[in-house]
């Protein structure tokens, strides 16, 4: 009669191949610096995932095909689109933000060298999937850039108006 045909793949091992491929692109984002202010520039990150199973890619890519008839699947997802399908929650992309070295202008004397503010998350501006149907084979590009501030919070800092003003104006008020 024929090969028999492969069982269907459980939930949870779709979110398993799903996981692999996020911990993929975490991996190469690893090594990335992302500046701060001026500095502020988009990353491409490139990843690969082998191995990975046709059914899981579908459901990433959105897409349903025929595996006897397309050889590749392609897709580019924007901002959210891109979150959605790798099933990511805002904040789960983390990059380390840096500031950069050398001779600064309105700077100390000489030069500084970079050093390493922190982490921060990243959102996604764009990723671009190609999935090759015979060699199970998820390539692509993810484009990040910072999102939101990264100042430290240093000793005495608070969210609320800072209290000897609070009381200055209990005292000029008469409350």
């Amino acid at each position: 009669a024929g090969p028999p045909l492969p069982k269907p793949m459980t939930p949870a091992k779709i979110t398993k191949e799903r996981k692999s491929l996020v911990k993929e692109i975490k991996k190469k984002l690893t090594p990335v610096k992302f500046y701060e202010h001026f500095d502020e520039v988009s990353r491409e990150v490139k990843f690969v995932a082998e191995r990975f199973p046709l059914e899981v890619a579908e459901l990433v890519l959105g897409l349903g095909c025929d595996p006897k008839a397309a050889g590749m699947l392609s897709r580019t997802f924007h901002g959210t689109q891109a979150e959605e399908a790798l099933n990511l929650a805002p904040g789960d992309l983390q990059g380390s933000v840096w500031q950069k070295g050398g001779a600064q202008p309105g700077r100390r004397f000489g030069a500084q060298k970079p050093r390493r503010l922190g982490s921060i998350p990243l959102s996604i501006e764009s990723m671009t999937l190609n999935y090759t149907v015979k060699s199970q084979r998820m390539v692509g590009s993810i484009i990040c850039r910072n999102n939101g501030s990264t100042r430290k919070r240093v000793r005495g800092d608070s969210d609320e108006e800072d209290s000897s003003d609070v009381d200055f104006l209990r005292l000029i008020r008469g409350f």
